[in-house]
């Protein structure tokens, strides 16, 4: 039997009412904000939660806003379909100051190392910054920046200490090349109407291996990311 496509970030719930053959052929995970209602019983459907960095905007005028919405989120993380914290991270063209970022992003990754679930990362222009909070933290758990669109030799200097990169429609040809080979890639439609078939298939085009044997390497992946 063929392995199933793996989607790791997107932000549609495949409908189960009309596509349930679908179910047998694609593993999704869908990020929610921390206030959705999450339905456990969606087949092969795991779930991701936390503020993005363009919500943290409203911290701004209330620091203290999100206290509530933290707690939120970790009591949700015990339930077994939710696979991973975020998308978190940080924005440097939209949400609020680089500090207030700062802050939530932490919480998050204490709650990732609390829970023991990967943590799913948005990063726009500030993937140093990134980086150094990574190296100041040491996370036990898998650190995945999605949509990575970069050159090469950040995704280079990314995967050496351990962070995963996940690629959508739009992305850098060699660091889609050189997450292959370190066993670091992860493919995502994210908020895009492609499919993940497209995205597959243009991944096979790109690193000149068919579509079969990715399938085959990301369902290891993630048969060891959700037996960690």
């Amino acid at each position: 039997m063929s392995a199933p496509y793996i989607n790791f970030h997107t932000h549609h719930i495949p409908d189960f009412s009309v596509e349930t053959d679908y179910f047998d052929t694609h593993i999704s995970i869908v990020n929610l904000d921390y206030s959705d209602v999450i339905d456990p019983n969606i087949p092969n459907t795991y779930y991701s939660i936390g503020i993005h960095p363009w919500s943290t905007v409203c911290a701004t005028d209330a620091p203290n806003c999100f206290d509530e919405v933290i707690e939120e989120i970790r009591k949700k993380l015990p339930m077994k379909s939710i696979l991973c914290v975020g998308e978190s991270g940080f924005d440097a063209l939209r949400g609020a100051n680089s500090d207030i970022q700062r802050k939530l992003f932490l919480s998050q990754i204490r709650l990732s190392e609390k829970m023991h679930k990967p943590l799913i990362i948005h990063c726009v222009k500030m993937l140093s910054e990134t980086l150094e909070l990574y190296k100041s933290v040491h996370p036990t758990q898998p650190w995945i920046i999605h949509g990575y669109r970069n050159k090469a030799e950040q995704a280079k200097q990314l995967m050496q200490h351990g962070i995963y990169l996940s690629f959508g429609t739009k992305f850098n040809e060699a660091s889609m090349h050189e997450a292959w080979e370190a066993n670091k890639m992860w493919l995502e439609t994210d908020a895009s109407e492609h499919t993940i078939e497209e995205v597959y298939q243009t991944a096979s085009d790109c690193l000149q291996v068919p579509v079969e044997t990715i399938k085959e390497k990301l369902y290891q992946q993630f048969t060891q990311l959700i037996e960690q």
